[in-house]
């Protein structure tokens, strides 16, 4: 296979498409691209549709990276010599024409199978901008330009896995390969390709490009920072909860306080449960420090009378239920709320908002 470093005018959109190679390769796009589409929806692998909208884009990222990586090596072993990414071959013009059919397909059939995922900026103006971009790459005869920074497909590969299969997620390697590849690499291909390479506006092209990844990048560091931030905030509720021993109520302290409303303890709609099970652990070790003034059967009686009691009000109005049930710090007995007391909050229970809303 022969490769050839044009110097010459550029080729009409006519001329580009009466290449031989190009019709083919579009053709064999559409129909392998498809087939593996509907074949992977056929045979179960894909079923959510976080996981249909993954497919196509995860077969091209494949090749991509797969047809790339020699021609990088090659790139790299030159010396970053700015010829190689002016030529063009059979193989550079079939990976362009076979990554133009995945972005038309990838539209097409994302507004039958995953409308939601195809959004106006990643989706639209993307696709749009990289067909343009692949048919004056081609006109310009310069395909291996995009064959050689394929390359930057693998950290696609990456998160299309870690979408599809949850096990193999890996998001710090997605996050290290995108820097280096999509950030590093693509400031400095702008550079280099703007000193040495024989088409003038093609650092303009890799120019347009960067600011999309930048956002990209942006926003896979504020999900990683969100969810940091979520696991410090857990770890240190659940060190500050083992770390304080529940006492007993002759024993504290807070004797002279108002009693602890249970209910001031504040929780989701939809995780009501998580409130009943604190109240009942809370009963439990209270009834049991109370031993002495009470016999075991009443404060098995009195804590299930209350706990049916505050399910029921829970079940009619959840958000009057909230403070129904507490326990009273010198008998140990669980009680039921009067309103005056529904009004107030206990300053000293604030730490169990934290430990709920986390």
């Amino acid at each position: 296979m022969t490769s050839y470093y044009h110097i010459g005018n550029k080729l009409t959109l006519l001329q580009v498409m009466s290449q031989p190679v190009v019709p083919v390769s579009l053709l064999l796009g559409f129909v392998g691209l498809a087939t593996y589409f509907f074949f992977c929806i056929r045979m179960g692998w894909a079923k959510t549709e976080k996981e249909i909208s993954w497919l196509l884009t995860f077969a091209s990222s494949v090749v991509c990276t797969v047809v790339s990586i020699p021609y990088y090596i090659r790139f790299w072993r030159s010396g970053w010599d700015m010829q190689l990414l002016g030529v063009d071959a059979t193989v550079h013009t079939s990976l362009a024409c076979f990554f133009m059919t995945y972005l038309v397909l990838d539209l097409v059939l994302g507004c039958r199978y995953y409308r939601q995922k195809i959004t106006i900026a990643t989706g639209w103006i993307h696709h749009t901008i990289y067909i343009v971009i692949l048919f004056w790459l081609m006109r310009c005869r310069s395909t291996s330009f995009f064959t050689v920074n394929a390359i930057l497909e693998l950290p696609t590969v990456i998160l299309a896995v870690g979408s599809m299969r949850a096990s193999w997620r890996s998001d710090f390697l997605f996050a290290s390969t995108f820097l280096a590849l999509r950030l590093v690499y693509h400031a400095w291909m702008i550079v280099a390709v703007k000193q040495y390479h024989r088409l003038e506006s093609l650092w303009t092209v890799a120019v347009l490009v960067f600011p999309l990844h930048v956002y990209w990048f942006y926003g896979i560091a504020q999900i990683q920072y969100q969810r940091f931030k979520a696991m410090y905030v857990t770890a240190k509720n659940k060190m500050s909860d083992s770390s304080s021993p529940v006492s007993s109520p002759l024993s504290s302290p807070r004797l002279n306080e108002k009693p602890v409303a249970l209910g001031s303890i504040r929780h989701h709609p939809d995780c009501l449960c998580t409130c009943a099970s604190h109240a009942n652990g809370l009963l439990l070790s209270s009834a049991s420090s109370s031993a002495s003034s009470s016999s075991d059967e009443e404060d098995a009686h009195a804590k299930q009378k209350a706990m049916s009691a505050f399910r029921q009000r829970q079940r009619q109005r959840p958000e009057e239920a909230k403070s129904d049930i507490y326990v009273h710090p010198m008998s140990g007995k669980p009680m039921i709320a009067s309103a005056k007391l529904r009004r107030t909050k206990p300053k000293h229970l604030r730490f169990f908002d934290k430990m709920v809303a986390v």
